[in-house]
């Protein structure tokens, strides 16, 4: 009975307020929504809201730095070790290695450099 005792207070509060002259409640009502429907002061809100994004975008792009170098590490070994692997497979083709090497060091590098392309 108490919660209908305050709802019935509010809705009556509201019905005075709204019969009422609003300006007089809040003054600083008429002040703000002519500040801010004026026309340069949108555009000093909407550059200051860019610089905000732009900020938020940078320091983003610096959060993640730290992690894009060292991915990149990690994608730069990985293309050596590939490059790398790819050059022993041409040197254990190539005849004129192979003469020095005993057919098990040469069954050896085959084998790792197999392993290692697939």
């Amino acid at each position: 009975m108490a919660f209908v005792n305050v709802i019935n207070c509010f809705l009556d509060s509201i019905r005075e307020v709204s019969q009422a002259d609003c300006t007089q409640l809040w003054p600083y009502l008429n002040e703000a929504l002519t500040k801010f429907q004026h026309p340069a002061e949108v555009d000093k809100l909407l550059k200051i809201q860019g610089e905000l994004d732009e900020t938020k975008i940078i320091l983003e792009a610096g959060r993640y730095n730290a992690e894009d170098e060292e991915l990149m590490k990690k994608v730069e070994a990985q293309n050596d070790l590939e490059n790398y692997t790819y050059n022993m497979r041409n040197m254990v083709r190539d005849e004129k290695f192979t003469a020095k090497l005993t057919a098990e060091d040469k069954q050896s590098i085959e084998k790792a450099v197999d392993d290692r392309l697939v």
